[in-house]
């Protein structure tokens, strides 16, 4: 017998509202664009290096952008491992990007955007 989902409530229910006000095509390859700069704050490093090269004199400034991302993305895996919270799963939302992991908390992809 499958399983069968019951009607979403709470945070699915948020998400699957959100989802369907927010996937035209635009919005999702927006959304997949930030989820690829985000990614392991690789986006944040890639800028970092970038100000540190076009703005000498701010070198040292630029390059903590990216070590406090990298830090931030590290410290983020390591509390995700601690509280274990699995991603809400339910047949009404639709994962459009690849997510590395089944943990959603804390989103790494915010705590490096915060700290960079």
């Amino acid at each position: 017998m499958a399983d069968v989902a019951g009607p979403p409530s709470g945070e699915v229910a948020v998400l699957i509202d959100v989802q369907s006000k927010l996937s035209a095509p635009p919005v999702v390859a927006a959304a997949r664009a930030l989820a690829g700069f985000g990614e392991h704050a690789a986006g944040w490093v890639g800028l970092s290096v970038a100000g540190a090269l076009l703005v000498p004199g701010r070198r040292r400034e630029w390059l903590l952008v990216g070590v406090g991302s990298v830090a931030a993305h590290a410290a983020s895996i390591v509390i995700k491992m601690v509280v274990r919270r699995k991603r809400p799963h339910h047949p009404g939302i639709a994962v459009k990007v690849g997510t590395p992991s089944s943990l959603s908390f804390p989103s790494a992809h915010a705590t490096s955007t915060t700290a960079a």
